[in-house]
């Protein structure tokens, strides 16, 4: 299981559309249309967005994000 798997746990219980994590902020979700943050988070390092996010990747994603600095995809 995925690091990230227990966000997403918590993304279900709380019927969240989205969950956005951006370093130097907490992850949040999207609720309501609207952005919250996730309560009891801290704001992500880099590493640590790194750390939550590699599992997901594929290799071709892995690069756009590295190219880009950002990325917008599904993980179900």
């Amino acid at each position: 299981m995925a690091e990230i798997d227990h966000l997403l746990k918590r993304m279900a219980a709380v019927e969240a559309s989205d969950l956005h994590l951006k370093v130097g902020m907490r992850p949040r979700f999207r609720l309501q249309g609207e952005l919250e943050d996730v309560e009891g988070t801290e704001p992500l390092s880099s590493e640590e967005l790194e750390r939550l996010t590699r599992g997901l990747l594929s290799e071709e994603q892995l690069r756009v994000y590295l190219e880009e600095g950002e990325l917008d995809f599904a993980y179900g």
